[in-house]
């Protein structure tokens, strides 16, 4: 059984994922594509001076699902910028790639090759 912090910590964390989520798909799905790149990417950023280990979830969910979002709706550069930051940021913060890096990654790969 969880206890009462943590499980309250790993819940905020989920909750903040699923919000983030939300606002940046809603941006791209109305074709506002340069906004919604500044929003995932001010965002990290945010995340990544803080420097609060229980956010590297935070930050590569928010990576890759930005990446994948801009993917399918052809944004190529916009993508590749994304990728190429989680990617920046595994190397430094997950060198030993945990599952979840490895299919955040693999998500990313899986987009871009579904773009024609």
């Amino acid at each position: 059984m969880q206890s009462g912090v943590g499980g309250s910590g790993r819940r905020l964390r989920r909750n903040k994922r699923r919000r983030l989520n939300r606002i940046g798909k809603k941006i791209v799905e109305g074709g506002r594509y340069y906004e919604a790149l500044q929003q995932y990417k001010a965002t990290y950023f945010r995340y990544k001076i803080r420097n609060n280990p229980a956010a590297v979830i935070i930050k590569v969910e928010l990576l890759r699902s930005g990446a994948v979002q801009l993917l399918r709706h052809q944004q190529f550069e916009g993508g590749l910028e994304l990728s190429t930051l989680l990617v920046e940021h595994l190397v430094s913060a997950d060198p030993a790639a945990s599952v979840d890096s490895l299919g955040a990654v693999w998500s990313i790969a899986h987009a871009f090759s579904e773009c024609r």
